[in-house]
């Protein structure tokens, strides 16, 4: 798999921004090649809405265009597991809950998971929270998530707000 510099997403980042404002869409660079100058890995970029009259805002438009691009985008994480990255997943369960532990100066020591039982009853403690489902509609920013594998190997994964 090829690696990603600066220099290399800095060039893709200026020769596909232009189109990316046909869409309604800014485009900004992200990950690692952004903090640190270099990705074994990939490339990420993130675009964002412009919020303008003149270029209205067209997600579906956009991945269309990007495919054209670089080929079928393969769902990332989560919207992997559906067909339609607009439907809502399944409900999840977290747990054990967790709890940041301080040492004597107020610095952070550690993480700690917290007692499955109450110290001073001994009644057990349930800690299993229902989450809330992900959504595009409800607690995500994001319209898709893709990861694009091009011809000799590098990735771009796209997020899509």
């Amino acid at each position: 798999m090829a690696s990603w510099t600066l220099e290399d997403g800095l060039k893709l980042v200026r020769a596909i921004q232009g189109g990316c404002r046909l869409f309604g869409y800014h485009l900004t660079l992200g990950g690692g090649v952004l903090n640190k100058g270099q990705s074994d890995k990939d490339l990420d970029l993130y675009f964002l809405p412009l919020n303008n009259e003149k270029y209205k805002e067209d997600p579906k438009g956009l991945v269309a265009w990007l495919e054209s691009l670089w080929g079928n985008g393969k769902a990332i994480g989560d919207y992997g597991k559906r067909n339609n990255p607009f439907d809502p997943p399944e409900p999840l369960n977290i747990a054990p809950q967790y709890r940041v532990r301080y040492d004597v100066n107020g610095n952070i020591d550690g993480i700690e998971r917290i007692p499955d039982v109450d110290p001073f009853t001994q009644e057990p403690i349930d800690l299993s929270i229902p989450a809330t489902p992900i959504t595009p509609a409800g607690n995500t920013v994001y319209k898709y998530k893709l990861k694009f594998t091009r011809p000799g190997g590098d990735r771009i994964d796209a997020f899509v707000l």
